[in-house]
């Protein structure tokens, strides 16, 4: 493969993945901003506030680890850091990426139904 066609797929597939990340930034900037939508419409109810805050607590350090991975990939490319191995609760990590999109779908009228049965976690 020559220099040119090789230059060409890197830019193609960093032009994706930006594609992909700003997606993936924008949803957790969604959520933030309808949390706060709706602690605003909820003014006198403690409860709800400290609900909202909490969600908004948990979703902009979800933002925040998407910011980090972007930047991690510079250092991937640059070889400043090396790929590890660990574990993970696969079904927590997936209950924080449903929160949002729940949330996301509730201020927009959708409910949305998730079928764990066929996830699993080895």
């Amino acid at each position: 493969m020559n220099l040119q066609k090789k230059a060409e797929q890197v830019n193609i597939a960093k032009t994706e993945f930006l594609h992909r990340m700003s997606h993936d930034i924008r949803t957790p900037i969604n959520g933030i901003r309808g949390m706060i939508e709706i602690a605003d419409y909820y003014k006198d109810n403690q409860q709800k506030q400290n609900e909202c805050r909490q969600k908004i607590w948990e979703t902009s350090g979800y933002l925040l680890e998407l910011v980090n991975e972007v930047l991690d990939m510079g250092k991937l490319e640059s070889g400043e850091i090396v790929l590890e191995e660990r574990e993970f609760d696969l079904k927590a990590m997936l209950d924080e990426i449903i929160s949002v999109i729940e949330r996301l779908g509730a201020s927009r009228g959708i409910k949305i139904n998730i079928d764990y049965s066929n996830v699993h976690h080895f």
